[in-house]
């Protein structure tokens, strides 16, 4: 399979041509603001903010349990420092609120600046997690080198270039691609699916808090980055992904050839081809096609 990266010149492309590296930009770092938006719905329960609620105070629920069952001195204090009869007064709290938002309100209340502030409302979780997404990285490369939108939004009007990667299906960085679905709706997520986990830890000074963590390791990892807009099919694109974005990365693959714009000068020409040094890598110029709106490709030549 060969893929292309398409690219204009600026301050960084002979550096990075030279250096034998690709950009790997995060979500807000890309041309569309709805990249890796997505929904959530629940998995488990009949409403979502009840299955948000059900993770987040699980943790709490079973501390407070096992401190209540404890059958050793009534003030271990082992539940946020908490004595006996103040974390049974909390369990029945608790029990008689009625929905998960109620009762993550009564956690809060008890705990106070002792760990309650880290029990986070569904929405402020939601806005958290779009910014953690951010810090996912993918470069994005196409299935196509002759297509003109990709030439005049990507390689600046034909005057850029695209580089060509041969991928095997045996080379050891496959398994980091992601091919793009084009859709009108965007990709639903549950919390199961998310790895949405919630533990009690201890801080510098032995207080416990509540501290929640996102898996964006797997499957998840790629049904987020792998689903774009329907308007954007046109570029057929594959995502080369990696755990954090905002940076630069080796090649991945090895480079084939290196194809011009039809506009692209004679002496950037001549420096993209001593940058990358290698006379094993192909060098072609875009050519328009006769008699209908179109490119080829042509051996570069001096």
């Amino acid at each position: 399979m060969l893929l292309y990266k398409f690219r204009s010149f600026d301050g960084y492309s002979m550096e990075m041509l030279q250096r034998g590296a690709l950009w790997v930009a995060s979500p807000s770092q890309m041309n569309d603001p709805f990249d890796c938006k997505f929904d959530v719905i629940a998995g488990y329960h009949a409403e979502l903010e009840d299955e948000f609620y059900a993770f987040l105070l699980l943790p709490h629920l079973s501390m407070i349990w096992r401190e209540l069952h404890n059958k050793e001195d009534m003030f271990t204090g082992n539940y946020m420092g908490m004595k006996r009869k103040k974390v049974r007064e909390l369990y029945y709290a608790i029990n008689r609120a009625k929905s998960g938002r109620d009762k993550r309100n009564v956690l809060v209340r008890y705990l106070g600046t002792d760990g309650g502030d880290n029990l986070q409302t569904f929405e402020t979780w939601k806005a958290n997690v779009e910014r953690d997404i951010d810090k996912i990285g993918f470069c994005s490369l196409c299935e196509t080198v002759d297509n003109l939108l990709l030439w005049a939004h990507y390689a600046a009007s034909h005057t850029g270039y695209a580089l060509e990667f041969e991928i095997g299906p045996h080379h050891q960085s496959i398994d980091r691609l992601q091919q793009v679905r084009y859709t009108d709706d965007y990709p639903l997520m549950a919390f199961n699916e998310l790895n949405l986990t919630s533990t009690i830890v201890l801080d510098e000074k032995g207080k416990a808090y509540s501290q929640r963590s996102l898996d964006f390791t797997g499957a998840w990892a790629r049904k987020l980055v792998g689903v774009k807009s329907s308007h954007w099919a046109y570029e057929r694109e594959w995502r080369y992904l990696t755990p954090e974005g905002r940076r630069e990365v080796p090649y991945p693959f090895p480079l084939k050839a290196i194809y011009f714009g039809m506009r692209t000068p004679a002496d950037k020409i001549k420096l993209a081809i001593a940058a990358i040094g290698s006379p094993e890598v192909k060098k072609y110029v875009m050519t328009p096609l006769n008699r209908q709106f179109g490119v080829g490709f042509a051996e570069y030549s001096e």
